[in-house]
């Protein structure tokens, strides 16, 4: 598959106002350095609430997880 193919795919699948609404909601989160949990278990539960087979926190120090899916 050509590139220029590949990119048309993705560009057909991406859902623009599903991806706006989710930047603002991820806007309104405060994720100050060294208080990211709040915004790491949103990302996490939105990942899950849209059927990401793996999803977890990955404690990295306190109240700063990275949220992987």
């Amino acid at each position: 598959m050509e590139p220029s193919e590949v990119a048309a795919r993705v560009l057909a699948a991406v859902d623009t106002q599903r991806a706006v609404d989710l930047t603002r909601q991820v806007c309104r989160i405060p994720s100050i350095l060294g208080a990211e949990g709040d915004l790491a278990d949103f990302l996490a539960a939105s990942m899950r609430d849209r059927d990401f087979s793996n999803v977890e926190l990955q404690p990295v120090l306190p109240d700063r997880p990275n949220a992987i899916g």
